[in-house]
């Protein structure tokens, strides 16, 4: 019963292991695009070609607006090189409402777009000369990143990106960072590898796998501008996961028991732990 029991756990943590690291390595790898792009002019260049983001520069176009937020007016701004007038200004968006605005374009170029109201919302906007005639977007209630009509697919994923690059951290600090989470990714395989049974190597695992995402601020931009969608779940989830991994390997060391209060009175032992965990998981997820 004891060894169909251990090959049961072994396949189950085979199973979850799996997919939590290739998710890690997705989370990783889309959180450092940005600052890829933001290093490259050229690259940032062939992303926005991608997404299909421009209007039309040098014309009349339109640009349609959906204030998603139910409680407060927002002010919205399109910001032109320094000493120029602002291509929008005092462009007010009652709440939950829509409007529509009609303006001749600027030459072709990058500017600045802002929603300002509670919350302060601020992207680009790019005119070329093949760009279109109108764009809508949404300022979304309680999120940071503007939100365009038909962004979906590759073309979606694009633009946040291209988007997200302008906020991106400097180039060291990422270099640096993604060291760290690569060293983090490696030394947790390398656990599971070379003690492929052993309980305390499993956790320690899990928690250093989950630290390759923790300590990485870049990649938080995943989730901050939704680049692959709303991952706030899973992110959240990882945390919660290496977090609790990490103080039962502490535990557990070094013989993969976990420590008894009183060989007789098991409820307390389960007890405790049970706080433990809950206590542990409020602070992570807080």
């Amino acid at each position: 019963m004891t060894v169909r029991r251990e090959h049961l756990g072994n396949i189950v943590f085979w199973i979850c292991f799996g997919p939590f690291v290739v998710g890690v390595v997705i989370f990783l790898i889309a959180g450092i695009a940005p600052s890829v792009v933001k290093e490259s002019g050229a690259l940032h260049q062939e992303v926005h070609d991608v997404a299909v983001d421009s209007l039309r520069a040098e014309s009349r176009v339109t640009i349609r607006v959906e204030n998603a937020d139910p409680e407060h007016t927002q002010r919205l701004v399109i910001l032109g090189p320094p000493g120029r007038d602002p291509l929008l200004s005092h462009a007010l968006v009652a709440r939950g409402q829509h409007r529509t605005f009609r303006f001749r374009s600027p030459p072709p170029g990058s500017y600045t777009i802002k929603a300002i109201g509670t919350q302060d919302m601020a992207g680009e906007v790019r005119f070329t000369e093949h760009g279109a005639p109108a764009m809508s977007i949404r300022l979304p209630h309680g999120r940071h990143p503007f939100e365009r009509d038909g962004e979906t697919g590759w073309s979606g994923v694009a633009h946040r990106v291209a988007d997200a690059s302008h906020r991106a951290d400097h180039g060291a600090r990422v270099t640096l960072e993604t060291l760290f989470s690569v060293l983090n990714l490696g030394l947790g395989l390398m656990l599971v590898v070379r003690r492929p049974r052993d309980r305390t190597a499993r956790l320690l695992a899990v928690a250093i796998v989950g630290t390759a995402i923790t300590f990485n601020h870049q990649a938080h931009s995943t989730v901050r501008d939704a680049i692959i969608g709303d991952w706030w779940i899973a992110h959240d989830l990882a945390h919660l996961l290496s977090g609790v991994a990490y103080m039962y390997a502490v535990i557990m060391f070094p013989d993969g028991r976990l420590l008894p209060f009183h060989p007789r009175r098991p409820w307390l032992l389960r007890s405790g732990y049970a706080v433990a965990t809950v206590v542990l998981a409020a602070n992570v997820l807080g």
